[in-house]
Order: C-alpha cells, then sequence, then structure tokens
C-alpha cells in the first residue's frame, strides 16, 4: 500500500446522520400505527396513502434506524483500520486499554443514566400506545444493568441500541485478525468482498448474529485497505465534462444506495407481506456500501456532510446513540396522553441536548483517559512499537 489518507471528514457528518436517522426511528416508533408496520403485524394498504409512501418507499430511509447501524459497522471498520494500515507505526497492545476505555466507559454512564430515567420516568403496559412501547421492559434489575455493561454475554434490551456494542467490542478485539485477513492476497479483495456477502446472506438464513454482523466489519476494513483503488472509481464518473451529466450520475448512484437501503421495506410494499429474505441484508450493506462511497467522494454530498452542523453531529454521534432511547421513551410513558407529535419534538430536542452535555461531561473526558491508557503502556521501557506501515496522515 502507498499514498497518504487524511482525515476524511465528511463520514464524520455521516456518521452524526446515521445517529440522527437512529433517533428519529426510536421517536417515530412511539408511533402506534408505524410501530405495528415496522413489526408486520399491521399494513397500510392503500398505496397512495402519505403512512404507506412512508414506510413502503426509498423515504423510509429517513426512519431506517437499523440499517443506519450497518453504516456505523462498516464505518467502524474502515475508520479503525485506516490508522493500522496508513500510520508510521501501530502498537497493538496500547490500542487495546484505548479502545476498551474509548467504548467501555460512555457504555457505563450511559447505562446508569437510563437505569435513573427509568426510575424517574416508569413504563407501564398500556396498548394504547403501541405494541414497541409495550414490548420496552418495564423495569431495570441490577442484573440487567451489570449485562449491559458488560455487552458480550447480550443484553437486556432495555436500552435496545446496546445491542450493537456488543459486535463493536467483538470487532475491536479481533481487529488484528481483520487486518491480516484483509491484507492477505490484496489483489483479491473483490472475491473477498463478495465472500463476506455470500455470509451475511447465510447469517440470515440461518439466524445467525455472528454471521449477519461481522462481517461488515470486514467489508469497512476491506475498504480501507483499498482506499485508493476505490478512489478510482470514483474517477469514472468524474471524467464526465459535463456538469449535469456529472451531477446526475453521482444521484442517480446515491438514488441506488437508498434504493438497496431500504430494500426490505420496499418488497414489503410490493409483496404485501412481511419479506426477509436472503437478499434484503446483503441490500442493504450494499447500499450502505454505495452511501459511505458517496460521502467520500460525491462533491455535493461530501461538502453537505462537511458543513459544521453535520460535523457537530458526528462527534456527539456516539453520545446520541447511546443516551437517546430512554429519553424517547420516557417522554412518551411520562405523557401518554398528550399528542404524540409533541412528545417526539420533545423527546428529540431532549436527547440531542443531553448527548450534547454527555459529549463534553462524559465522552470527551474519556477520549483523554483512553489516549492516556495507551501511553502508560507506549512509555513503558520494555515496549515496542509493532505493525509498522506505510506514511500518512489516518483517516477517521
Amino acid at each position: 500500500m502507498t499514498g497518504t489518507v487524511p482525515r476524511i471528514r465528511s463520514l464524520d457528518g455521516l456518521r452524526g446522520l446515521a445517529a440522527v436517522i437512529v433517533l428519529i426511528s426510536h421517536s417515530l416508533m412511539t408511533v402506534p400505527v408505524l410501530a405495528e408496520t415496522h413489526y408486520g403485524t399491521e399494513r397500510i394498504a392503500n398505496a397512495g396513502h402519505p403512512l404507506w409512501i412512508f414506510t413502503y418507499t426509498p423515504v423510509h430511509a429517513l426512519w431506517a434506524g437499523t440499517e443506519a447501524v450497518y453504516i456505523f459497522f462498516i464505518l467502524s471498520g474502515l475508520v479503525l483500520a485506516l490508522p493500522v494500515l496508513y500510520g508510521k507505526t501501530f502498537d497493538w497492545l496500547a490500542y487495546y486499554p484505548r479502545r476498551i476505555t474509548r467504548l467501555y466507559l460512555p457504555v457505563i454512564a450511559a447505562v446508569l443514566l437510563a437505569s435513573a430515567i427509568v426510575k424517574l420516568m416508569p413504563r407501564t403496559d398500556d396498548v394504547r400506545l403501541g405494541s414497541w412501547l409495550v414490548a420496552r421492559p418495564n423495569d431495570y434489575s441490577l442484573m440487567s444493568v451489570v449485562q449491559d455493561m458488560i455487552l458480550l454475554g447480550g443484553v437486556s434490551r432495555v436500552v435496545s441500541p446496546l445491542w450493537s456494542l456488543r459486535w463493536e467490542i467483538l470487532f475491536s478485539l479481533l481487529l488484528p485478525l481483520y487486518i491480516a485477513f484483509a491484507k492477505k492476497w490484496p489483489s483479491l479483495w473483490p472475491v473477498k468482498i463478495s465472500i463476506l456477502v455470500a455470509l451475511i446472506a447465510l447469517g440470515e438464513a440461518i439466524s445467525s448474529s455472528y454471521l449477519s454482523y461481522l462481517p461488515m466489519f470486514a467489508i469497512g476494513v476491506l475498504f480501507a485497505t483499498e482506499w485508493t483503488s476505490i478512489k478510482k472509481f470514483s474517477l469514472v464518473i468524474n471524467r464526465f465534462r459535463n456538469p449535469f451529466i456529472r451531477s446526475i450520475a453521482w444521484a442517480s448512484l446515491i438514488a441506488v444506495a437508498v434504493f438497496a437501503l431500504t430494500g426490505q421495506w420496499i418488497l414489503n410494499g410490493i409483496l404485501g407481506s412481511s419479506a426477509k429474505s436472503l437478499l434484503t441484508l446483503p441490500m442493504a450493506v450494499t447500499g450502505a456500501c454505495l452511501l459511505i462511497f458517496c460521502a467520500a467522494y460525491y462533491p455535493a454530498f461530501r461538502n453537505l456532510l462537511e458543513r459544521s452542523s453535520f460535523q457537530w453531529l458526528g462527534r456527539i454521534s456516539f453520545s446520541l446513540y447511546l443516551t437517546h432511547e430512554p429519553i424517547v421513551i420516557g417522554i412518551r410513558f411520562a405523557f401518554p396522553h398528550a399528542p404524540v407529535a409533541i412528545t417526539i419534538c420533545i423527546g428529540a430536542a431532549l436527547s440531542i441536548g443531553v448527548a450534547q452535555a454527555f459529549f463534553l461531561l462524559i465522552e470527551s473526558r474519556t477520549i483523554i483517559w483512553a489516549r492516556s491508557a495507551g501511553r502508560v503502556l507506549q512509555s513503558l521501557p520494555s515496549r515496542r512499537n509493532i505493525a509498522p506501515s506505510s506514511t500518512g496522515n489516518p483517516g477517521s
């Protein structure tokens, strides 16, 4: 590998956008009819109905929370691998305390915050609030709190976004194996991606979460390994001299990405039943990959994501992801008779405010502590930096 990879700021913005989509998704799940259509227990039959369009067309991308998490997974693989592959040196033993501190301390703080919110805003089994809210556990027992802090053995689902952190932790621990896989036979990276997509489909077929989710991180690592090669694909579109044709080509690629990302919901609208085939998850992953590619190389999309508002959202995205759901749920249970639109707006606004405070008080300090944890090992006289690679400022 040669060349340098600067910090890809637009991917920070994409991460922020994905976090907002997760927030919107959980907020809209407090609307009973949307919760029922999400679970497939109720269907909007009229194709011209606004809710049908909102649910069974690519417009669903606005609240495709699960699909947004797939973007997180692929981005994690990409961002975590770049320093290893393009940094001057990389210290694996220093990496582990940095990464564990970086992930676990915010999770522990978020779990404690959620426990307090559940106590302050009790949950009920009021079926009028919809199936999604009723399915949320009413209590946050000590056993569940400990389980959610550990993550590796599964999560309690009291704070449902934590399900993805389990896979984030596993990937982080297994990063050396992912790097070795990506660097072996580099010219075969398209074949590797095909194999990974096939594994994802197999995982969906046999209901194996390990096969469904862990290969997504590997795709991100492969992206990092071949980042300079992947960039060449953008040149194919940029060769169009006519700016209008070039814009149409990029916009079409964005449209294909969104269509693939929401493929399951589109099929639901066409087939009239819950459509979860072997193709829907690979389609969503393909759409996520295309969006990441467009975020990095589509000038208009890249410039949008590099704006200060999206950069700020990217900065607080982890805090927002960890803290928003108990707030959204708590507000709805606290005001069950209020118009749902009002509780959604209050919950979303409060979630963003809490995320900003959480970032300042917890996450930003955790970043400093994580770096310090790594430096402790690096400063030991017996230590040596390992895994040298080509020079360059790693992307983030």
